[in-house]
């Protein structure tokens, strides 16, 4: 082979190595810049919470779980829960430490020390996978009927992040409300 014949192969390979990069970096910008798509979802969890009088032994609780994208990615959730406490009156262990002389002045309360009222699993799968665009929110309202005697709860609200494949990644809420 000849320093000419070399030459030329040196130049189409370079041709093509370059028409290759351009061809990507197009791809990449029209990506980042034109749709303003990144790799992974990121989300904020609010809730918004109302309490009213329902009648002579109940309250209407209304539960609006916001689920924003702030991302440029689109955001898929397939699977989230909500679960509500009932924290005041005091029941069970939680009531014990409250009265418990010798406890400490500060002491963490786990949730299990609180009754659970609620709790339903969102299952969005297949198809009815809720999708959320960079930007916009999504609303997710629940209507319970909570007996008089429930004074304070405890709301915690979770959706699974699908992007992070093989982790139990997501995003969450916590809020007490009193009614």
């Amino acid at each position: 082979m000849s320093f000419v014949h070399l030459k030329d192969l040196a130049s189409i390979v370079q041709a093509l190595i370059t028409s290759l990069a351009l061809i990507i970096g197009g791809i990449w910008t029209y990506q980042l810049f034109i749709r303003r798509r990144q790799r992974l979802p990121r989300a904020k969890i609010e809730h918004s919470v109302i309490a009213k009088a329902a009648g002579a032994n109940a309250n209407l609780l209304s539960i609006n779980v916001i689920v924003s994208n702030t991302s440029d990615v689109l955001l898929p959730l397939t699977s989230g829960n909500i679960d509500v406490y009932q924290v005041f009156p005091a029941a069970n262990e939680f009531q014990r430490k409250l009265n418990d002389p010798q406890r400490v002045k500060c002491q963490r309360v786990n949730l299990m020390d609180w009754p659970l009222l609620f709790s339903y699993p969102e299952r969005h799968p297949g198809k009815h996978t809720v999708e959320i665009e960079p930007g916009e929110s999504e609303q997710f309202l629940y209507a319970l009927l909570i007996h008089e005697e429930v004074k304070t709860v405890y709301i915690q609200s979770y959706f699974r992040n699908i992007a992070k494949r093989g982790k139990t990644l997501g995003w969450g809420a916590e809020t007490f409300q009193d009614i």
